[in-house]
């Protein structure tokens, strides 16, 4: 009996350490963690990685008036498909029906490197983080640290500077060096890299149902805003080579939305990004003031 409670108490001390451990996990733990820690949101963000650095809750609540929550993640963890619906539907908490949601599309959100793109067991988020964390407003949250945290535990308590930092709104905030040298070589690799997603990624249109059944189920909830941000014409050409039907697909949705834009469309507005593909942080915040701004003229 002395032994048994000699080793409860053990796993007390143990659990007491790990508790306030966890309670240590700020913006610098992981580019994802914080998001599985925050209560249900009225207003989303919803996307890949596009919208996760692109997209600012603190410029839109300067135009809106209103919290938004960044629930975007990235084009392998939250692409279209019945994983991020299922958790997009834990994160939402609209009772009066008065939410807000920007859902962000492109064509690789509606793709898949699956030879069978419509077979949803094939679907690459199915193995990661969205699809194993059924607990997503939980704070703190240890059932993130034992399946999907790929360091020490103890590396929570360590001080440090990252290229990257998660803000409690859930903008993940990339800090690179914008040197023209340092940019070029690495929009030379993206492009490089979509090009070879050319031939790897396929148009799922078991994505497309799945789009616009999150689009309905939020719809139910509020006011949604389809959104496609803005990119370098060299990758916004790459990914209408993709899926060459993609205005098609959108314009066939946004009757079920408040509105669709395409911020690429208007060549008067030049966003830099950091690589092609996703917004530099302080151009994130110009073009979330300029989708406030349409959005607030929708309304």
């Amino acid at each position: 009996m002395r032994f048994l409670l000699k080793l409860l108490a053990f796993f007390l001390l143990l659990s007491v350490v790990m508790y306030f451990v966890l309670l240590q996990a700020d913006g610098n733990t992981d580019d994802h963690y914080l998001k599985f820690t925050t209560p249900a949101q009225k207003n989303l963000i919803i996307g890949t990685s596009k919208a996760a650095q692109g997209m600012r809750p603190d410029a839109l609540k300067e135009i809106l008036g209103e919290d938004f929550y960044n629930y975007a993640f990235t084009i392998y963890h939250s692409p279209y498909g019945p994983t991020y619906l299922r958790s997009i539907q834990k994160k939402v908490h609209a009772p009066n029906g008065d939410g807000k949601y920007i859902v962000t599309v492109d064509p690789w959100s509606i793709s898949t490197s699956s030879k069978t793109p419509n077979n949803p067991i094939k679907f690459w988020e199915k193995k990661i983080t969205l699809e194993n964390m059924r607990f997503v407003n939980l704070k703190p949250n240890p059932f993130y640290f034992l399946k999907n945290y790929n360091y020490n535990l103890l590396r929570v308590l360590e001080s440090r500077e990252d290229q990257t930092f998660l803000h409690h709104d859930g903008w993940l905030e990339v800090d690179v060096n914008m040197d023209s040298t340092e940019y070029t070589n690495r929009f030379k690799y993206k492009i490089k890299e979509y090009n070879k997603n050319l031939i790897k990624y396929n148009y799922s249109t078991l994505r497309v149902e799945y789009l616009q059944e999150t689009i309905e189920w939020l719809e139910e909830r509020g006011d949604v805003y389809l959104v496609r941000l803005p990119v370098q014409p060299e990758v916004y050409a790459i990914g209408n080579e993709q899926v060459p039907a993609f205005d098609s697909i959108m314009n066939a949705l946004e009757p079920l939305t408040k509105g669709y834009i395409d911020m690429n469309r208007d060549t008067s507005v030049i966003y830099q990004t950091t690589d092609g593909n996703h917004l530099y942080k302080d151009e994130a915040r110009k073009a979330s003031l300029a989708l406030a701004r349409w959005m607030k003229g929708l309304d």
